[in-house]
């Protein structure tokens, strides 16, 4: 099946991979992967976890995320210790400098947002978003695609 270069599902595909490659490049400036986000998102709301309950978290093997908080932790925004009480453990603690890069994710978001809606009017806004939600709507209805969705998304979050 042959697509027209303004296609609605090609122009989609081609803001998507802009959107995704200019995060990329971010977030890679800033010495992480997005796909680090998750693991920086669970440490963010509960500090000193085990890697473990960070793999059980993220429907993950532990050896994957053990080579993501190896790469984050060589970038400064982690650091692991063995438990005190329990040396066969290892604790995973956000940073500062972590701590400090996921604070600033929300207004970096908000940023690129307010970047690639610009010269749009508030409804104009409005109305792109509620037909990007009918879309979802759409997708949500054929069958299998949520699951396939949810599974691959979860199953890459942290890999590389």
């Amino acid at each position: 099946m042959e697509h027209k270069e303004d296609s609605a599902l090609v122009l989609l595909l081609r803001i998507s991979h802009r959107y995704l490659n200019g995060g990329y490049v971010r977030m890679k400036a800033m010495g992480i992967h997005p796909r680090q986000l998750p693991i920086l998102k669970i440490l963010y709301e509960q500090d000193g976890i085990t890697q473990n309950e960070i793999a059980r978290r993220l429907d993950n093997r532990p050896s994957t995320v053990t080579v993501s908080l190896k790469r984050l932790e060589r970038a400064g925004m982690v650091e692991r210790k063995q438990d005190e009480k329990d040396q066969r453990m290892v604790r995973v603690r956000l940073t500062a400098r972590g701590r400090e890069l996921f604070a600033r994710i929300p207004s970096m978001i908000e940023k690129n947002e307010q970047r690639i809606l610009t010269g749009l009017s508030d409804a104009e806004i409005c109305l792109l978003k509620r037909m990007l939600r009918q879309i979802l709507g759409n997708l949500d209805k054929v069958p299998g695609s949520r699951e396939f969705s949810e599974t691959i998304c979860k199953k890459e979050d942290i890999q590389e």
